[in-house]
């Protein structure tokens, strides 16, 4: 399956990081890697799954993506 990449808007520390990667792997998607850069207050977001779902998760989470 192909890797899909996300840049997510409002992450900053590593709790928002477990957060997202939770709810990735609730809905199936794996291989998740996070690159975070707090100072920036976003993270790149890459895995392997269902791209629509993963927006949905991490915009009910309330990041902007």
């Amino acid at each position: 399956m192909p890797k899909n990449v996300l840049r997510v808007k409002g992450m900053h520390c590593k709790s928002c990081v477990m957060l997202v990667t939770d709810a990735l792997t609730e809905i199936g998607t794996t291989n998740v890697s996070i690159a975070l850069d707090g100072k920036k207050q976003e993270a790149i977001v890459s895995f392997e799954g269902n791209p629509a779902k993963a927006v949905a998760a991490i915009k009910e989470l309330g990041y902007r993506v």
